[in-house]
Order: structure tokens, then sequence, then C-alpha cells
């Protein structure tokens, strides 16, 4: 192998180092937040991390959740207090339907402060005030033009291709977890959402309740 084969292999491996070093800084990023890192505190042995996403899953007889936080300020640290999400999956493993919706989600600060999930409608007005007119969420239409669809229209007309307007996103913030009944073996995922800064906390506890089966699941996460 020639010097001009060798320094090429090198520069190549060079590269797929700093891909491999960037990738991992944005998966970091993706749950830290100004300065922050969430670090996940299971109660009991049994409960364990994943340490790819830093989430902890929680069983017992009839029910599998899972739970960690997504995002510590969603649409940014503009909006006072912040947005902070967790993403929730649901395995039902009982042999009777489960209930989870909104009012089963709570989250404690170190405080003992008690917080309530922002609805996912209310997040949608959060995100995108400037739009008065809004139908019901996830089904959204604006009557006045975006600026942004301003831009890809006339992108669109300089273009030999058609430009089609798309509109807000339906779930801007992620896929909300949905008000349901989760039947025997099946799944259920979502995002849920509440108004809390985490950068002026140490610790929080989401407690997610299965009123059925009469189980309480907490999943602590520090914040460092």
């Amino acid at each position: 192998m020639g010097i001009k084969s060798i320094g090429l292999v090198e520069k190549g491996i060079c590269m797929r180092n700093l891909v491999i070093i960037l990738a991992s800084l944005l998966l970091l990023s993706c749950v830290s937040g100004c300065g922050i890192t969430i670090v996940p505190r299971p109660l009991a042995p049994t409960d364990t991390v994943n340490l790819s996403d830093r989430s902890i899953t929680i069983n017992n007889e009839t029910l599998t959740l899972s739970a960690r936080v997504q995002d510590t300020a969603v649409g940014g640290y503009s909006l006072v207090p912040p947005l902070t999400s967790f993403y929730i999956t649901a395995l039902n493993k009982g042999r009777k339907p489960v209930v989870l919706s909104q009012s089963s989600f709570l989250l404690f600060d170190d405080q003992e402060k008690l917080y309530h999930p922002v609805a996912p409608a209310t997040v949608k007005a959060l995100l995108f005030p400037d739009f008065d007119f809004l139908q019901p969420f996830p089904y959204v239409s604006i009557l006045n033009s975006a600026e942004q669809e301003n831009q890809r229209a006339a992108s669109g007309m300089a273009s030999e291709r058609p430009y089609i307007g798309k509109g807000l996103e339906p779930y801007p913030a992620g896929v909300p977890f949905q008000d349901s009944e989760i039947t025997a073996g099946g799944r259920a995922s979502g995002v849920v959402f509440f108004e809390v800064d985490l950068t002026a906390l140490k610790l929080v506890r989401l407690q997610v309740s299965d009123p059925v089966n009469q189980s309480v699941f907490v999943f602590p996460f520090a914040i460092q």
C-alpha cells in the first residue's frame, strides 16, 4: 500500500472517530440542558436502568413501565417556567385492561412540590402563541399564513417541483401519551409534559398510578 493510500485510510479513521464523538455529544445533549445532566436513581434493586437513554424500567405482575427525561426545555428556555417532557412506555402483562390517562402522572420536586401534567393542547398553545385559531389537538389548521410557509412557497415557485404547504407539525414536541385503555398484552407510549425548571432542582420523582391494580410506580431522577 502506497504512502498516499495510507494517508487516506488514516484520514478516514479520523473522520469516523469524529462522527462517533459528535454522535455521543448529541445523545448527551438530549438528556442535558443548560449545563445539567439527568441521572436515573431507581428506588428498588429490581428496577433497571438503561444507560443508553437513561430510562428507568419498573415491573410488577401486571404492568411494565419505563420513563426517561426527554427534553428539559421544550421550545427553549424562553418559556417561563420551561416545559419538561418525559417519555413513557407501558406494557400490560395482565389479563384485564389497564387505564392510564394524564391524571395518572404526577411530578414531585426535591421540596415535595407537586406538578400536574400540562395538556397537549396547552403545550401547542405555548409553543405557537401567535396562532389564535387552532382546531382541537392534534388536528391543527392556521388561517393566517406563517412566515415559514411563505418562505417554502417562494422556494417552491422557483423550483420545477410544485409547492405543497404543510402547516404546523401535528406533534411539534413529540407524540403525547394519549388517555387510553391498554388491553391485555397491549402497549402504549408517548410524552407527558410538566411546567418545571429542572435547572433549579436537585431531584424530581415522576409518579405513575395504575388505578385498576392499585399500583404506584415511582421514577426518581437526580439533576447534576
